[in-house]
């Protein structure tokens, strides 16, 4: 990644976002693992944190909190060690974030309201060859699941550093900060062009239509989110619009079509080539 200049612009009204969820670790179950945990696991000290669960249970929990981190990543950028949004997305974030996290409840409570059952058929399925230490009890659990989102205001005014050398380092944190920004949106460009790539060069016999709707996500988030200004990722999301108007029927069916959606999908990685 070539070096990026602080244009001051650019990260006025940027917020740091976060989002943490708080889960636990859990094993799958069967009678085999059963009696190789009570072997390895009869110490007391040795079960503090390997509480088990029936892992399946948790299924829908989890869709939902990969749907939470997507959403986190569609609309922040990475910068460094954190995430960056410019503030005049929070209310667009924040509605789809609060839809989310009330489904999360609901999924939390579904679960913890079938738990004592769940825990009472596998006592019954082991038949007294239960480690009853090993699992969590309801009440434990219930303090596991939560979401605690987070956007922080951020303020980049180099000229109230007073330190000369202070503010060199800010200014070059900063930078590096930027690349990574770039980095990020040049992954994402690469990810969403791999799967029609991979179609046209025979690499997968499937086409779904979503890859093509992903072209017009990722259009939107380098539009939203390309910080720098950066020319080429500007070029790169109008051609995914571009791309993102063809019928995917007309990429299977028509023989000129897909030649042209192929020439376009070459020049896209052609341009990847030389920067990631």
């Amino acid at each position: 990644m070539q070096n990026v200049k602080i244009n001051t612009k650019s990260l006025e009204g940027l917020c740091q976002v976060g989002l943490s969820i708080s889960s636990c670790k859990f094993s799958r179950r069967n009678k085999a693992k059963t009696a190789e945990l009570n072997k390895d696991f009869t110490s007391p000290k040795d079960t503090a944190t390997s509480q088990l669960i029936p892992r399946a249970a948790l299924k829908d929990l989890e869709i939902v909190e990969r749907e939470l981190r997507q959403h986190v990543e569609a609309f922040s950028v990475a910068f460094g060690n954190v995430r960056v949004m410019p503030s005049r997305l929070i209310p667009q974030y924040e509605n789809k974030l609060r839809d989310l996290i009330e489904r999360h409840k609901e999924e939390k409570t579904a679960f913890l309201d079938i738990y004592d059952g769940l825990m009472e058929k596998e006592r019954q399925e082991r038949n007294g060859d239960f480690p009853e230490h090993l699992y969590y009890s309801k009440d434990g659990l219930n303090g596991k699941f939560s979401v605690n989102p987070s956007l922080l205001p951020l303020s980049f005014n180099f000229n109230k550093v007073e330190d000369e050398v202070m503010g060199k380092l800010i200014k070059e944190s900063v930078e590096d900060g930027l690349k990574s920004v770039e980095s990020d949106l040049f992954e994402r460009v690469a990810s969403g062009i791999a799967s029609v790539s991979n179609y046209l060069n025979g690499k997968s016999k499937k086409f779904c239509d979503k890859s093509l709707t992903n072209l017009q996500e990722i259009a939107r988030q380098i539009k939203e989110l390309n910080l720098t200004g950066n020319a080429e990722l500007d070029k790169i999301a109008a051609s995914f619009e571009s791309l993102a108007q063809v019928s995917p029927e007309n990429i299977r069916k028509e023989k000129a079509v897909n030649s042209e959606v192929k020439s376009q999908v070459a020049e896209i990685e052609k341009t990847l080539a030389g920067i990631i």
